[in-house]
């Protein structure tokens, strides 16, 4: 599969405010730096989700009415030879954002490919190492923050990035 393809339905927490905002300015700068596409900012709780999306929005939902609303801190500027993580900011949650990524792994019967990592992307592509170093560091400051996530966003994130959708939001906590 090409790796700027993405699979499945994704959950995701996403910043608002002045703070979305501003990593929404960053990202659409180095896209535009680096030739890669625009996305909205956000921390992936579960990726790949399988099956009929409207049933994948309803156990959602049921999931988010169990969870409290998720406190994240953007920290560290990092990066990868990874197209979906080629600069990107840690998100830090504690043990509330990784008990809610297994919640939501049980609850609608996901495996993930591996162990969970939270992070907000800046920029997708296949980056010159140095090139996203010095990116990295000059945008440093301006990623860095902290935010309250009040609902799970459920993205269908088949195929290309500009073909990502959402298909309906999952308030946390009872409604």
């Amino acid at each position: 599969m090409d790796a700027s393809r993405a699979r499945g339905v994704s959950l995701w927490l996403q910043p608002q405010g002045p703070l979305r905002e501003r990593l929404r300015a960053v990202v659409d700068r180095l896209a535009a730096r680096f030739g890669g596409p625009v996305f909205e900012p956000h921390v992936t709780l579960v990726a790949g989700l399988a099956g009929d999306e409207a049933e994948i929005l309803e156990g959602a939902r049921r999931l988010g009415a169990t969870l409290p609303p998720l406190s994240l801190r953007l920290e560290r500027v990092a990066r990868r030879d990874e197209y979906f993580r080629a600069l990107f900011v840690e998100a830090i949650g504690g043990e509330p954002l990784l008990s809610a990524h297994r919640q939501a792994c049980r609850a609608l019967g996901h495996r993930p490919a591996g162990p969970f990592q939270p992070h907000l992307s800046l920029a997708y592509g296949r980056l010159d190492p140095a090139a996203a170093e010095a990116a990295g560091r000059e945008i440093s400051n301006e990623v860095q923050g902290r935010f309250e996530a009040a609902a799970l966003h459920v993205v269908r994130t088949e195929g290309a990035v500009g073909e990502w959708r959402e298909l309906g939001l999952a308030p946390l906590g009872p409604a």
